[in-house]
């Protein structure tokens, strides 16, 4: 989901594996942006693209305040 964040110009985009070190996810992507209006247009874009691709949404925090928002799809 890295490529989602980079199309709506997410900055410092990051993906860190977590298999070797965590039983409850395969990896994060985390990313930054310049405003609570394009940090929700990055979050809204990956919820998209991976509705799309037929993942379900299990958990989203932060998104009203958007500040910082944490989307959890389990499985993907």
């Amino acid at each position: 989901m890295a490529k989602a964040a980079s199309d709506k110009k997410g900055i410092d985009i990051v993906t860190i594996k977590m298999r070797k070190i965590s039983g409850i996810c395969d990896y994060f992507v985390i990313t930054s942006g310049t405003s609570t209006t394009q940090v929700r247009a990055v979050s809204d874009h990956i919820i998209r693209q991976l509705r799309e691709k037929g993942a379900k949404l299990r958990h989203i925090e932060g998104e009203r305040e958007a500040s910082w928002i944490l989307v959890d799809f389990g499985d993907v």
